[in-house]
């Protein structure tokens, strides 16, 4: 897996900080999708934690790595429901 890190809020990542049980509820290759997903759960206030974004520049590993957005199990229903009309959502627990 590529490198993690959460995002709060104000969008600021702390690499040391870590959810409780993470669930991934948004998965995707595609930049523009990616920061839009990152952007609706900045302003809901849910932290986030990525992963592989470090890899979304490199074209080949794109669909063998797409990025996740973990958020903590409490929040996944309310996360899915806002990134779920962006292609690339998952209800995968």
């Amino acid at each position: 897996m590529g490198l993690t890190s959460v995002h709060d809020s104000a969008g600021a990542s702390t690499p040391e900080a870590t959810l409780v049980d993470p669930v991934c509820v948004f998965r995707s290759a595609d930049p523009g999708r990616i920061a839009l997903s990152k952007s609706i759960l900045q302003s809901a206030g849910i932290p986030f934690l990525t992963l592989n974004e470090a890899t979304l520049h490199l074209r080949w590993r794109r669909a063998a790595c797409p990025v996740e957005l973990l958020v903590a199990a409490s929040e996944a229903e309310d996360a899915r429901v806002m990134v779920r009309d962006l292609e690339g959502w998952t209800d995968a627990t």
